[in-house]
């Protein structure tokens, strides 16, 4: 089995809401990083996490903003 990283530097800041009877987990994930006047700098992305069922936690796996500076 080969697992695929997508998020492999940075989850943070994780929020936890409830609506219409689901949770649903907000957090930062960092993909890359640019360098910005020759500093390295995490490119951070605002991704989503819903529970399906009681205890399973399925990631969206996209970003739910889409990107202006920084690429992908």
């Amino acid at each position: 089995m080969s697992i695929v990283y997508n998020e492999p530097f940075i989850l943070s800041g994780p929020k936890i809401r409830q609506f219409s009877g689901s949770y649903f987990l907000f957090y930062i994930a960092g993909r890359k990083w640019i360098e910005n006047n020759g500093k390295p700098e995490p490119v951070y992305k605002i991704r989503m996490a819903y529970t399906q069922g009681r205890l399973k936690l399925v990631k969206n796996d996209k970003d739910l903003i889409e990107s202006k500076l920084g690429g992908k």
